[in-house]
């Protein structure tokens, strides 16, 4: 009985590092001037944008059981200057937006291991901030998923329309988990279920009260992986949920593919997924209006090549490019409806100062548009992003990035018109960014 205790003392006697406990953080102070509408549906005007994001990480890891768990807290201070935002509000103040997210992983056994992850954000937000998490700049509160390539925020959703309103104040939450079996040395059974939850927690005055942004929702996904070669593997993926979006009804979804990935290189991966989305209507939504009416059935196909294409000692080229469908959740709008595009990304990394990258997305809907989507320019069916940004490291802990950002949003391309994008944002900015750690 007394071997587990000795064995744990003679372990940290050995290596104390057993068990760490590391502190991290960071501030990131960015400048932008160019070109924004006030709200959805607003024409672009001359807009200046200064934001503050200080991050606070706390990782604990202990090597014995496997286990690491991670505390990251986020708050974000920014302010809009514009003629056009001092005339139609009366804020004279920093805006706050705060994002909290934990993360815990550890072993349960010799053959399953499981992930928990939680995420949590409640503040105030302008136009910028919400149209961020569709595009390819994910620096107004969102991350780039790894799956697609695409920004989303820190709830993991994307996000389609816009409420009209200059600024919102919403609160969100997050929670999944992950279980992750080893079947056999080349079968793999990974179990995820998941649930979001969203609220508009003042009605802006603006609109007269008629803006919805409240969701809730649940997710189930099952997955079975076979490595197949040392450079392939497949994996089997089956997931459905139910979304409820408040006063804007309710939808059920389901779907499901095959996803084969091909290592080409020991740094170039690229993965061809082909399957199915289902979405079904279960409650109407109380108002007059029609909902966006998305496909019964979409066969889906997703293509993702990523890695780096170049080695050199001077220059290193990495690329990411995906095409193909996916699933968003409409909030606003009360929909579950599919996209379709892509987007690609090259990084020059030069070292050890210098790291210059494009980025661009387009994504639009397959589905047709109602009538009152196609009256509506604010609907943001269709959106278009484009970033150039160039990273200078003055030293180990702060770094100068400057660059442009394009992003336009518009209704749904069959009835654009002549301008498909009337909502569009372009910046210039430099932002600096510094990092420390224990």
């Amino acid at each position: 009985m007394l071997a587990s205790p000795l064995l744990l003392g003679l372990v940290l006697l050995i290596d104390p590092w057993a068990k760490t406990v590391d502190f991290s953080g960071g501030v990131a102070v960015e400048l932008r001037g160019g070109y924004a509408p006030l709200q959805s549906g607003g024409d672009p005007a001359p807009t200046a944008r200064v934001s503050i994001v200080p991050t606070a990480t706390v990782q604990y890891g202990d090597r014995i059981r496997n286990r690491q768990l991670l505390l990251e807290y986020s708050p974000q201070m920014f302010m809009v200057m514009s003629q056009q935002y001092f005339a139609s509000t009366t804020v004279r103040r920093p805006l706050f937006f705060h994002q909290v997210r934990g993360r815990y992983s550890g072993d349960l056994n010799t053959r399953w291991s499981w992930v928990g992850t939680a995420a949590g954000t409640i503040g105030e937000s302008d136009y910028s901030l919400q149209a961020s998490r569709l595009g390819t700049d994910g620096s107004g509160g969102g991350e780039v998923d790894d799956d697609n390539g695409v920004a989303v925020d820190s709830e993991g959703n994307i996000q389609g329309s816009i409420p009209t309103a200059p600024i919102l104040v919403t609160g969100g939450a997050s929670a999944g988990v992950g279980f992750t079996g080893r079947l056999s040395p080349l079968h793999s059974l990974t179990i995820q279920p998941g649930v979001t939850i969203r609220r508009l927690i003042r009605t802006p005055v603006e609109d007269g009260g008629g803006t919805s942004y409240n969701q809730t929702s649940a997710n189930l996904g099952v997955s079975h992986g076979y490595t197949a070669s040392a450079i392939d593997s497949i994996s089997t993926t089956f997931g459905g949920g139910y979304a409820d979006f408040g006063d804007n009804g309710s939808q059920a979804f389901a779907s499901t593919d095959v996803r084969w990935l091909r290592r080409l290189r020991p740094r170039l991966d690229n993965q061809l997924a082909l399957g199915v989305f289902f979405t079904s209507q279960v409650r109407a939504r109380t108002s007059d209006t029609a909902a966006p009416s998305g496909l019964p059935v979409l066969p889906t196909v997703d293509y993702l090549l990523s890695g780096r294409v170049l080695q050199r000692s001077r220059l290193r080229i990495a690329t990411t490019f995906n095409m193909g469908t996916q699933a968003y959740f409409d909030a606003v709008q009360g929909s579950v409806l599919p996209l379709v595009g892509g987007g690609f990304g090259v990084n020059f990394s030069m070292p050890p100062d210098v790291t210059a990258g494009v980025t661009a997305s387009f994504y639009t809907p397959p589905t047709s548009p109602t009538e009152t989507e196609a009256d509506n320019p604010a609907a943001g069916r269709t959106a278009i992003g484009f970033a150039t940004p160039v990273t200078y490291t003055l030293s180990r802990s702060l770094s100068l990035e400057f660059g442009t950002i394009f992003t336009g949003r518009g209704p749904h391309l069959a009835s654009a018109g002549s301008n498909p994008f009337p909502q569009f944002e372009f910046w210039t900015y430099v932002a600096f960014r510094s990092f420390w750690s224990t």
